[in-house]
């Protein structure tokens, strides 16, 4: 019979003992005890690709929630002035138009992407 120091309370207790007299917890063998601190002492193998990659991942996740949850005034007025950009260009392309109302639909959609750039500060 061997004494053993207990995992809980670190008092000595019998290696044939079920429990741990003083705390109440169980008692392993002595070799199981003896390897339990071989494993503590040893630093855990933290792998890093973890970290490199979750954490460009997450701040994308994150950035899109943020994006998609914000719906100011003013980015429904950016995303009005595009739209009525592109319907603008559409209208410029059907054949229908005579050249001189396809030239002046043309010009009129150029000034509105002047004007958006001006306004944003960005293409439309």
């Amino acid at each position: 019979m061997a004494l053993i120091p207990c995992g809980e309370c670190g008092r000595e207790v019998s290696d044939k003992a079920a429990a741990c007299p003083h705390c109440g917890a169980p008692v392993s063998s002595g070799e199981s005890v003896q390897n339990r601190r071989v494993e503590e002492s040893q630093p855990r193998k933290t792998s890093r690709w973890k970290w490199v990659v979750g954490v460009p991942v997450g701040t994308f996740i994150l950035l899109m929630i943020i994006g998609s949850c914000a719906d100011t005034p003013e980015a429904r007025e950016r995303q009005s002035s595009r739209e009525a950009i592109d319907l603008c260009w559409s209208e410029q392309a059907k054949k229908s138009n005579s050249p001189g109302a396809s030239r002046f639909i043309a010009g009129a959609c150029e000034k509105m992407e002047n004007d958006y750039r001006r306004k944003w500060g960005r293409n439309p």
